[in-house]
């Protein structure tokens, strides 16, 4: 069997990522970025990993993870699912709402989290967005903090303000 090989842009990539505390990276559809991530959890030899991603990809993920790593991980389903003690926990924005999987979610100390479709954050005032960036969210139970989007901004300037603040805040303090 051939062994995958990232491509030179990738691997430039995964270098970059690897050493963020937080980090936005931002390629087109279909460029990498899960896999990007995926090898660049490995290189920092992460132990506990989340990705927060659409319903639509969870499974997708999965298989990303195993073609990469050959690990494997668990999909959190519904609002009933516990978390297991798995290097790979995978769950849908979704899900973030229900206040007994958040609680467990930031229960746990998440070497890296991963945030897929990060566009999906860009309300301050939604629930979700509140769930993994505010004050004793989730990604404050995190080392690491990368956002994955093909999108950055959608409409308006102001929708990047959300990912700025939780990834970057000492980017937007006056300097005094």
């Amino acid at each position: 069997m051939t062994k995958l090989k990232p491509y030179d842009f990738q691997e430039h990539a995964i270098s970059w990522i690897k050493k963020q505390r937080t980090g936005l990276l931002a390629l087109d559809m279909g460029l990498g970025k899960s896999m990007v991530a995926i090898l660049a959890a490995q290189e920092v030899n992460a132990i506990k990993i989340l990705v927060i991603c659409p319903a639509s990809v969870k499974y997708g993920w999965a298989k990303e993870i195993d073609k990469w790593t050959r690990e494997s991980s668990k999909v959190i389903e519904g609002r009933k699912d516990r978390l297991e003690n798995q290097k790979w926990t995978i769950i849908n924005y979704d899900l973030l709402i229900s206040k007994p999987i958040l609680m467990q979610l930031i229960r746990t100390k998440w070497n890296v989290l991963i945030l897929d479709e990060l566009h999906y954050l860009k309300n301050n005032a939604a629930k979700r967005t509140k769930a993994v960036y505010y004050p004793k969210g989730i990604a404050s139970c995190a080392d690491r903090v990368w956002g994955l989007t093909g999108t950055p901004v959608l409409n308006r300037p102001i929708e990047l303000f959300s990912h700025l603040k939780a990834l970057c805040p000492e980017r937007l303090a006056p300097n005094i």
